[in-house]
């Protein structure tokens, strides 16, 4: 039975360099895939393809064969190149995909008509991505050694014994906003072969950072974050009649819980005065203002970083939970994105 299969992340994937005239000649063998649709399980799955009964799906059946076909074409090649071409795949699929990611979530797109997405189009945007690597690859030819790439939990950092100390770490964690990653990325996951089912896919949001409420959390225990903290989970509390779900002030909670430990996690491998930069954001949640960036800036200093500063870098507009509570009448608080500068003593 066919089946999809990704060897590499996204991120190693991006870090090989091949042979380009090789890369170039084996173009034609994906695209001679392209042409030959195969019927894959996954089609009758949810709604990710066209079906009987279906009022919307995700991808054309004729979108959806040809991707299959252009996948297991990618077989005959070698594996450096394997992981090129699936990665222009994927990304020449989700540009014919009915739906785009949009926040938290996916949405249709506003079209009088659907079937612009076919063979032909999906070809199109795959050769175009090909050209794409084509000219990084000749532009800008990666050097082996000089990059790696490991996968793990960063709130378990401390406990990798191969991670060298650092003198500069950038960071941008999922931001308080309830957005579940695993959910709007599910049709690559799916496509790539990351996850079979649904139950796969919760595995995923188990692991992921506790900024959603789309997962049955294990409980956070820490709530120890600072007067400011303390104060907006009490307003937060406050006003659970007006909050959406009554499980946000626990992710809250749990949310700080997690940054507390990436903060420990990066102190243990950070060189003395090292540079830590956290870009994140603030949210609302029932009209209460939640200043993540200075509530991680206490947490920071109480786990042994020295605060630079808190550089606001553009404000956001306010986000549903927000004025969704408020007086019509009165103007909504705009929120902030911000990066927080540490140093290490």
């Amino acid at each position: 039975m066919f089946q999809f299969r990704l060897d590499r992340t996204v991120g190693q994937t991006k870090l090989k360099q091949v042979n380009i005239k090789s890369f170039a000649a084996n173009r034609t063998t994906i695209l001679k895939g392209l042409k030959n649709p195969l019927k894959t399980p996954l089609e009758d799955y949810s709604t990710f393809c066209e079906g009987k009964g279906k009022d919307k799906w995700l991808f054309n059946r004729s979108v959806f064969r040809s991707f299959a076909g252009g996948w297991d074409s990618t077989e005959q090649v070698t594996s450096g190149q394997q992981s090129l071409f699936r990665l222009a795949l994927l990304r020449a699929t989700m540009e014919n995909c009915n739906a785009y990611p949009d926040g938290k979530c996916l949405r249709y797109k506003r079209l009088k008509s659907y079937k612009c997405f076919n063979v032909e189009s999906l070809t199109s945007q795959f050769e175009a991505y090909c050209d794409m690597m084509e000219e990084d690859l000749e532009a800008a030819p990666i050097q082996k050694g000089l990059s790696k790439i490991v996968r793990m939990d960063s709130r378990t950092l401390s406990e990798y014994k191969d991670a060298r100390k650092f003198d500069l770490c950038i960071t941008s964690p999922p931001y308080l906003n309830t957005f579940d990653y695993s959910d709007v990325y599910r049709p690559e996951l799916f496509l790539s072969g990351f996850v079979a089912n649904n139950q796969e896919l919760m595995k995923i949001r188990l692991k992921t950072l506790r900024s959603h409420v789309q997962a049955n959390w294990e409980r956070p225990t820490r709530n120890d974050f600072g007067v400011l903290y303390s104060k907006i989970l009490k307003e937060v509390e406050a006003k659970k009649d007006d909050l959406w779900s009554n499980r946000i002030p626990a992710m809250i909670q749990a949310y700080f819980e997690d940054l507390e430990r990436l903060l420990i996690a990066l102190k243990s491998k950070a060189n003395t005065n090292a540079t830590l930069k956290i870009v994140v954001a603030t949210s609302a949640y029932a009209g209460v203002i939640v200043p993540v960036d200075l509530i991680i800036a206490d947490i920071a200093e109480n786990t042994g970083w020295q605060l630079e500063k808190v550089q606001t870098i553009r404000r956001l507009r306010s986000s549903a939970q927000l004025w969704k509570h408020e007086n019509l009448h009165d103007t909504a608080q705009e929120l902030r994105e911000s990066i927080v500068i540490l140093k290490s003593a």
